[in-house]
């Protein structure tokens, strides 16, 4: 959701279920788990639906404390792209500090303002904090499908 040209608000619930299927693949407690929410940003929302083009979206990972306490089911996010479309995933790290997504937000459109504009032109020139998803051959994550979880018992085979 925008809250104004600087700063969208996100809230999410991840169910039992999920949670319990999280908490089976990795063998350990949820409230142990790091959570993350990871902000994509582009400059219209058809470049988010599609997924093509060029280059990676980039994103910004948040995974500070409003996002993890076992209860925690909003947060206000920053930097945003003023004028750009947002999405955002949460999900947790792996014990190799891979991003795995649980749940994604529909796509939010920023207005833009003269205040925005400006801060803008700092987004796009400061590439310190906004990474791009890496690409490997074949798949990471042999018990996920898209956005869920599931045990090896489950599922279609290859």
């Amino acid at each position: 959701m925008v809250k104004n040209p600087d700063t969208l608000f996100a809230y999410w619930h991840i169910s039992p279920r999920r949670r319990a299927a999280a908490e089976r693949h990795y063998g350990r407690p949820w409230s142990t788990m790091t959570k993350n929410i990871r902000l994509y940003a582009a400059p219209h929302p058809g470049r988010l639906q599609s997924g093509s083009g060029d280059t990676p979206l980039p994103y910004h990972d948040c995974r500070d404390s409003r996002v993890q306490g076992d209860e925690a089911a909003s947060a206000y996010l920053r930097p945003v792209l003023p004028g750009g479309a947002h999405a955002a995933d949460f999900g947790i790290l792996d014990d190799d500090s891979q991003f795995v997504p649980l749940v994604r937000s529909s796509i939010v459109c920023i207005p833009m303002s003269a205040h925005a504009y400006a801060h803008s032109a700092r987004l796009h020139s400061a590439s310190s904090g906004i990474m791009a998803p890496k690409s490997e051959a074949g798949t990471l994550f042999e018990q996920f499908s898209v956005y869920t979880l599931y045990s090896k018992d489950e599922g279609v085979h290859a």
